[in-house]
This record gives structure tokens, sequence and C-alpha cells, in this order.
């Protein structure tokens, strides 16, 4: 019995002390166990957000009844958030060209500058040409151009061509003789531009007109004689006694227009009503020029024009060589250049 007794003892004894030796190994285990099972979780999660291997599909499966898995791949970067700017849509402006920005066929434009100061012309240079009626079969021209101011105009009616120098503030007023009903007239401007203007002229063709048309300085003169007056009496119509057109519209006679100022081309032109004359008779038109130091030994042209019989005008070359320098001082008088005027009294 006393045997029997004692095994169990030792029995107990023996599990006693090992389950000592367990626990005495479970105080220093324990807090690997702890600490190895969260970082366990800690790497399991990170793998799961980060760690997916690329190129292997994935099923989602939706929580719609009956709804199939949806296939997406995991190499399909997902899209970032648009930021506010990158949603605003251009208004269809054009890329910017390279280089100096500025098209081959789109050059700058040529700013207008004033010549003393350098600075930029607000309002580029505007010519304006305009032409009214008068009464007599004449016309009125105005021009004015500022940007040219001083600087010579030309004026063309039909054959009839003449310079202007317009004064300092780019004007001048002109008459003219209406060559025709509705006469037009071209302005070239001394920029190289020109102007046409016309008017309606209805009594242009109840005058008679002749004139003589220079290139230069007048060298010849136009003289009328009218009704048997002879030289330096009444009715010597000259370029120191034109008349005037008041006198011409009392039927007492012609009226001579000079036209041009003396910078550029001349021309003279008589003037006379073919009804409403007081007077009856014939009116001899000649071409004369004196024998001066400009003329002497030259050879002078001109080109006269006269009105014909049905209003148009006939135009001829006129050219003569003038005397020696040895007589300077006598008249040389072209007598057959125009034809003779043939009136009959109202």
């Amino acid at each position: 019995m006393g045997a029997t007794n004692e095994r169990p003892g030792r029995m107990t004894a023996a599990f006693d002390e090992a389950g000592m030796n367990f626990l005495s190994a479970l105080d220093w285990r324990r807090p690997l166990l702890i600490v190895g099972t969260l970082l366990a979780a800690f790497a399991s999660g990170h793998f799961m957000q980060n760690g997916l291997p690329v190129g292997r599909e994935l099923a989602i499966t939706s929580d719609a009844p009956d709804a199939g898995p949806i296939i997406e791949r995991s190499d399909e970067i997902p899209e970032l958030p648009v930021p506010p700017a990158a949603t605003l849509i251009p208004m269809g402006l054009e890329p910017a060209p390279s280089g100096n920005g500025i098209a081959d066929d789109s050059p700058l434009p040529n700013i207008p500058r004033d010549e003393a100061t350098g600075r930029q012309v607000v309002d580029p240079c505007i010519a304006t040409a305009v032409a009214e009626p008068l009464i007599g079969g004449r016309v009125l021209i105005s021009l004015e151009a500022s940007c040219v101011a001083g600087k010579q105009v030309e004026i063309r009616q039909d054959m009839i061509s003449v310079s202007y120098q317009l004064d300092t503030e780019g004007r001048a007023v002109i008459e003219m003789p209406a060559l025709d009903t509705q006469p037009r007239i071209a302005i070239h401007w001394p920029d190289g531009r020109s102007s046409e203007v016309d008017a309606e002229v209805p009594d242009a063709f109840e005058y008679h007109r002749a004139a003589l048309i220079f290139e230069g300085d007048p060298l010849l003169f136009l003289h009328a004689l009218e009704f048997g007056a002879t030289r330096g009496r009444s009715g010597h119509v000259h370029t120191l006694s034109p008349m005037t057109i008041d006198q011409s519209m009392r039927g007492v006679g012609g009226y001579l227009s000079v036209l041009g100022d003396g910078t550029g081309q001349t021309a003279e032109i008589y003037t006379f009503p073919k009804a409403g004359s007081l007077k009856k008779g014939a009116v001899r038109i000649i071409a004369e020029g004196a024998v001066s130091k400009e003329s002497c030994g030259q050879n002078v042209t001109a080109v006269a024009l006269q009105t014909d019989p049905l209003g148009g005008m006939i135009s001829s070359k006129v050219s003569i060589a003038m005397p020696g320098c040895d007589r300077i001082g006598d008249i040389i008088s072209l007598k057959n250049v125009f034809r003779d005027l043939r009136l009959a009294q109202h």
C-alpha cells in the first residue's frame, strides 16, 4: 500500500515540474508571438492594397441579384482626380507661331511717322478732291491733303494737264472751263496716289474754246482779236488783259483763263459764248511768242486745242524754231494754228 501511494505523488511532482518549465518558457515567447501576429496583419493589408501581382485578373462580384463577375485588369492604373483647371475648354485659339510670331504673308503695317519728331501719326494721310459746276460752263475743283502741304499736284481734264502747288495747309481751289457736260477730272497727288472726280456741267457746249498747253514755262501765248480789234486796243484779249467771265456773259466778248501756277505744266484757254453776243463778226485767234533769252535758238513746242462745230475738241501739235539770240525782242506770230470764229449778232 505504501508503494502504491508513493507512485502517484512522484508523478504529480514530475508533472508539476514540467508545467513550471512550460510556463517559464511562455514568459519570454509571448511578446514575440504578439509582435509577430501584428506584423503579419499589417503586411497582409499592405499586400492587398499595393502588392497585387501585375497582369492577374480579379473578379469583383456585384451585389445585384444574379449578377455575374465583373472582370478588371489590375495593370490598368486608375485615373487620378482631374484638377479644376484641366476642365477649362480652350476658345479655339490658334497656336502661337514660331520665330518672331509674324506670318510671312502678314507683314507689319507701315505706320506713318512724323519726319520731325519720329512719332506715329494717328491718322493716315487723307486726300480729298471735290468738283462742282459753276455758271459759264466752268467747274470748281477743291483739293485738300494736309500731309502733302506745300507740294505739287497735277490736274488733268481730257488733254489739258496743269500743275498747282498746295498751300501750307495742303489746300488748293481751281476754276477750269469744262470741256464736256460731264468732265472727268483726275488728280495726281505727290505721293503717287490718284483721285478722280466728275461734275454735271449742262452748259459746257454753249461756248467756243481754244487752248494752248505747255509742258513747262509758256513760251507761246494766246491772243484773241475780237471783231476787228487791233493789238493793244479794246477787244484784244491776252494774258495781260484777260477780261472776265461777267463780261462774257453780258455778251460783250470772251475771256482768257490761265491755268497752272508756274510750278509745272500750264495752259491758256480762251472762251467765247456761242450765243448772246451783242456784236457780230469774226474773232481771230493766234499764238504768239517773243524771242527772249529763254526761247532764242530753241525749238518751242505746245499742244493746241479748239472746239469743233459738233462740240468736240480738235488737237494739234505746235512746233516752231525760234530765231537766234541776236533777235531778242522780236514777236513771232503763228496765225494758222487756230481757225477764226464767225459770230452772228443776237
